[in-house]
């Protein structure tokens, strides 16, 4: 049983440490840092079986398979060609000596047994990559999830020295757990690992030897994205901001894969963290409170854990001067390798896409201005290298438009999109995916700065393109359409665009890509969409049918386990409520808001939990006003009372306007 449970324990640890998505984005995972990840994970167990033996019995029962990694026959290649240079300077070198002493002819021979030895050692690494199928992964997946003993505390004595504090952290959780430990915590076991393999004295992820191996590849790709799986965001961003990492990064993987993983774990460590509230800090919800240098694990709003020791809460100004140490770093040391290898140009066209992907992320993690000058800096490199009509340029143009967009800058913006339009007509590819998706951003400016008909030509245009390249029946057809129809509404042309949106919605329903997922609930927007125009247009009981209809999309959508599309239904149904009311529906519009009560009672999504008070807070006006049933709405208020008091404090206007209420119609109830 003990021998079977340490199988159980690193065959469930890989499925969730390698997950699907993972396993595509690291692409190969190195034998060595799977037998430390069992390492870590039978630390704690009283199972005498070693990493090596589990590895070898999972792989012979097919659990685990392996193969040959091609980063390793690359490694190999990168390092005795590096071996073969300094060789042959090193011959140049004594032969150079021996002339300067006089002896007279060439060098000694080299000795043979040197340049084996040299080959020995560049090959010495592991060169096998472990996998796992998918229905396998899966079975491990729902393996995680039971309560089990698997991973419970056995034998403290049995603890490994180097490892036993990890160890005895894990098993502690797992018994506290039922047994079971959730996703982060297994990267956790993963970067126990990692940092345990470090040499104490070098803050640095990665060795300063010249002889790398496929784990020190590992590590340079994988590090940041396990400390931010496992929830360790203080340290994630420690590491992305710290110049050694870059500069082993860049060395290993090249430039442009070290830069598109930088900018991608900058951007996840920036979602994560944005996305993190303090009042439930293992649910990331909302973007009120930015802490970057809490881990998840913080319990509330400056709090600590006994558990979680050593992490603190930190603003959102240092957030953001990390990412941009981290963006501004891996860009110099782009910049040095590349001038390094080639000191005739300044920039070159690497430089270039560096920057586009820097500039992209930098507008992603919301830094406007950093993300300006990084593209307008890729425009000038490729410019001045490719020449003015070039693909690239009007690329980097797109780029530049959008970055001006977000700012809130339409006019620069849309002179951007424009110049960026003439490029691509002038090199003859204005049916190019990019080209198209400019003229629609283009077309989506004119019509915010109220140059409609420009607008609606523009649109016009692109869906004819959308057309011949995709088909009659194509999702991006439908979605031109239903951002056509928006323009057209907004220019008050309402029937041309709700036969718009008509046509649209059936090309979502009509199996473009079935009535499931993304196209369905795309459908339901155009159904939200429609009536929003015919209450504009006056048509009140059309407007209540499309808000129905919609809502019970959304409805059957997050019924089904989609919960984000829970906000577009309560929005449907506080839309239909404010059409009930202006028609004197006041019972339609109270029962639509008790739908919405219904299905958001008891939510710990801090929006909807406010959401829900200012429902009551409606209702009981309804209630209250037409309806003429004061004790009801009493009840509404004592409901909202406690949610304004947990989420505002006591002393909030809006907490005290609720509690004035209240005691105000109790007293007018009891005088009754």
């Amino acid at each position: 049983p003990v021998k079977r449970a340490a199988l159980r324990r690193c065959f469930v640890a890989f499925a969730m440490v390698f997950d699907g998505v993972s396993v595509r984005n690291m692409q190969e995972i190195p034998k060595a840092v799977v037998l430390g990840m069992f390492e870590i994970v039978l630390a704690g167990s009283a199972t005498v079986m070693a990493a090596e033996t589990v590895f070898d019995t999972l792989v012979q029962m097919n659990f685990l398979r392996t193969g040959v990694s091609h980063l390793a026959v690359e490694l190999r290649q990168r390092q005795e060609n590096e071996e073969e240079n300094n060789s042959r300077t090193t011959e140049q070198g004594d032969t150079d000596d021996g002339k300067s002493d006089g002896a007279g002819g060439s060098a000694p021979p080299q000795d043979p047994t040197r340049r084996v030895m040299k080959k020995k050692r560049a090959v010495s690494g592991d060169q096998l990559c472990i996998y796992m199928h998918e229905s396998i992964q899966q079975i491990a997946t729902d393996m995680a999830k039971r309560s089990s003993s698997s991973y419970e505390e056995e034998h403290k004595k049995s603890w490994s020295q180097p490892l036993r504090h990890a160890a005895k952290y894990i098993a502690q959780l797992a018994v506290k757990n039922g047994g079971s430990l959730a996703q982060y915590q297994f990267h956790e076991i993963m970067t126990s690992f990692l940092s345990s393999v470090l040499s104490p004295e070098d803050k640095s992820p990665l060795a300063s030897s010249k002889i790398y191996t496929l784990s020190d590849v590992y590590v340079a790709k994988n590090l940041p994205h396990h400390l931010i799986m496992s929830r360790s965001w203080k340290r994630a961003g420690e590491v992305l901001a710290d110049k050694s990492f870059v500069k082993k990064r860049v060395h290993l993987l090249g430039t442009l894969t070290a830069t598109r993983l930088h900018v991608n774990d900058l951007t996840e460590l920036y979602t994560v963290v944005s996305s993190m509230d303090s009042k439930s800090p293992r649910s990331p919800t909302t973007r009120d409170m930015v802490v970057l240098g809490a881990s998840n694990h913080t319990i509330g709003s400056g709090s600590r854990s006994d558990e979680f020791p050593g992490f603190e809460i930190d603003d959102f100004t240092k957030t953001n001067k990390l990412l941009v140490d981290g963006f501004n770093l891996i860009l110099d040391e782009v910049n040095r390798v590349e001038y390094s290898n080639d000191s005739s140009m300044l920039f070159n066209t690497h430089v270039a896409i560096c920057l586009s992907f820097i500039g992209a992320g930098l507008l992603l993690c919301q830094q406007y201005i950093d993300a300006t000058c990084r593209l307008e800096e890729a425009v000038g490199i490729y410019r001045s290298l490719l020449g003015y009509y070039h693909v690239d340029v009007a690329r980097a143009l797109n780029a530049v438009a959008q970055t001006f967009s977000s700012m809130g800058e339409r006019r620069i913006a849309l002179l951007k999109h424009r110049e960026a339009a003439r490029i691509y007509e002038a090199c003859n590819v204005s049916r190019h995916t990019d080209s198209v998706t400019n003229l629609q951003s283009y077309a989506s400016l004119c019509a915010e700065l109220e140059f409609f008909e420009l607008a609606i030509d523009k649109y016009e245009e692109v869906v004819a393109v959308r057309k011949e390249t995709y088909g009659e029946r194509s999702v991006p057809v439908a979605e031109t359409l239903h951002d056509f129809a928006r323009v057209l509404s907004l220019h008050g042309s309402h029937d041309r665009a709700l036969a718009l949106y008509r046509e649209s919605r059936i090309l979502y329903e009509s199996g473009v890509g079935g009535r499931n997922g993304r196209e369905r609930a795309d459908a339901a927007m155009v159904t939200l969409s429609m009536a929003a125009v015919k209450s504009r247009q006056g048509d009140v009981t059309g407007a209540i049918e499309a808000y129905e209809e919609g809502a019970k999309d959304f409805h059957d959508l997050f019924k089904v386990g989609t919960t984000q599309y829970i906000q577009h239904y309560v929005t449907a149904k506080e839309n239909l409520a404010t059409l009930k009311m202006n028609i004197k529906d006041y019972s339609g519009a109270l029962n639509a808001y008790k739908s919405i009560l219904k299905e958001i009672v008891g939510s710990k999504n801090p929006s909807l939990r406010l959401e829900s008070a200012k429902l009551h807070v409606r209702s009981a006006t309804i209630i209250n006003r037409h309806l003429k049933t004061k004790t009801e709405a009493i009840q509404h208020l004592k409901e909202a009372l406690p949610i304004y008091k947990d989420m505002f404090g006591d002393n909030h206007r809006d907490t005290l306007a609720v509690l004035s209420t209240l005691r105000k119609w109790e007293t007018e109830e009891s005088n009754k």
